[in-house]
């Protein structure tokens, strides 16, 4: 992570220097350049599948956590279900990776519910309920342009394809913190490339 020119989490650059840093760390581990960003916190996603009346979002796996119980498949989510269904992951096979899976199929679910009724106004109107916990970057003079983008996508939502980095976790010292001693993922040899050259492929438009 460039803010600390030293390894670590992916998670603890955004902890130290903010979403900028987060950017950074990520454009320098993929050669990416990242234009615009859009942040929403836990109360804010409350909100916003709030908002939507709810949503239905496609579990990997049966599990309980928090009170809540989730079974494989569909499964309906008001604001706070949809929190605790993408902050789990202790009780998952995968751990962190099972949460990924699990938070792309509730970002599926959202766009889903907005796709029956995906009217600018509605949007903006979404947007507005968030109050002071979503930021962005984006000029609001281009919400129009994010918005258009979103609805040419929707009718691709359930076939959209999903990757996640192969790698293996161990036990290391941080490079920043002194001492401290915890689980750290390691990508597998080839795998950062191997996603460079999904990503250019896009960028590309093949």
């Amino acid at each position: 992570m460039p803010c600390k020119n030293a390894n670590s989490k992916l998670s603890y650059s955004g902890w130290w220097g903010g979403v900028q840093s987060s950017i950074a760390s990520i454009e320098d581990k993929l050669d990416i350049e990242i234009n615009y960003y859009a942040k929403i916190n836990f109360d804010g996603l409350i909100d916003l599948v709030d908002a939507l009346d709810g949503v239905k979002v496609y579990s990997h796996y049966t599990y309980d956590a928090e009170g809540y119980h989730f079974t494989k498949g569909y499964n309906e989510v008001d604001g706070e279900k949809a929190l605790i269904f993408a902050r789990a992951r202790k009780m998952l096979p995968l751990n962190e990776r099972s949460r990924g899976y699990q938070q792309m199929e509730l970002i599926k679910g959202i766009f889903s519910k907005f796709s029956q009724e995906p009217t600018y106004s509605y949007a903006l109107n979404i947007i507005d309920t968030l109050e002071n916990n979503f930021t962005t970057n984006l000029p609001k003079k281009d919400f129009i342009k994010a918005y258009q983008l979103v609805v040419d996508l929707l009718p691709e939502l359930q076939t959209m394809e999903n990757h996640s980095i192969e790698g293996v976790y161990k036990w290391h010292y941080d490079e920043v913190r002194t001492n401290y001693y915890q689980y750290y993922f390691y990508p597998d040899s080839g795998e950062l490339e191997d996603v460079k050259e999904r990503i250019q492929c896009i960028l590309d438009g093949k």
